[in-house]
Formats: structure tokens, C-alpha cells, sequence
């Protein structure tokens, strides 16, 4: 069972909740492989690999973190609930392990899912 809260949490590229949610987030956008050079992009299409990435252009634009992180964090535990077949546990039982809280990675993830 995926736990809502370690969306908040993930930092290293090599744990396997960040490869598991990249690996889905790259199944849904079905990315092609680019060549070396960066193109110009036009503001659709920018909005379209944005979606792709579940990332709401406008609330990217709005600048509103707090709305932005609640709606990522929304879509990505839809993305994991329908990859897993099962609903993510929300609750308040806090995780088993030893992460410790206030240090530097940990200071914004106590916004609410």
C-alpha cells in the first residue's frame, strides 16, 4: 500500500517510490527521447508537456504554491492509485522508520494532501 504522506517526502532519485512514480509519469506522457538542443515552445505546447507531467500550467502560472502542491500531490496519488490497483493510506498513523523532522528536506513537507 502507497502512503499519501511520502509523496511529501521523496528526495532521492534513487529510492524506489521517486523511480516508481517517474516510471508512471513517463508512461502517461509517453516522452520521446529530444535531441541536445532546446528549441523554442510555444505556449500550448509547453501547457501539453506540462499535463503530461500532471503539473497544472495554470497553477504554475497563478503562483500559488499551496493550491499547486495540493492538486500535484492529487493527481500523482490518482496516478499511483490506479497503477496499484489500490486506494493510498491518508491517515495520521505516522510511518515506521527514522526520518527526522525540521531538518533542511523535510521544512515543506508538512503541507497537507
Amino acid at each position: 500500500m502507497f502512503r499519501a504522506d511520502r509523496l511529501k517526502t521523496m528526495r532521492m532519485r534513487l529510492s524506489a517510490a521517486y523511480k516508481g512514480v517517474n516510471a508512471l509519469l513517463m508512461k502517461v506522457a509517453e516522452l520521446e527521447t529530444g535531441d541536445a538542443k532546446t528549441p523554442s515552445i510555444d505556449r500550448d505546447r509547453l501547457d501539453g508537456y506540462l499535463a503530461s507531467h500532471l503539473v497544472n500550467p495554470t497553477l504554475l502560472r497563478a503562483d500559488s504554491f499551496d493550491d499547486f502542491m495540493a492538486d500535484r500531490q492529487k493527481q500523482l496519488l490518482d496516478l499511483i492509485e490506479r497503477a496499484t490497483g489500490k486506494v493510498a493510506y491518508s491517515g495520521d498513523q505516522p510511518e515506521e522508520g527514522g526520518d527526522v523532522e525540521g531538518d533542511e528536506d523535510t521544512i515543506g513537507a508538512d503541507l497537507k494532501i
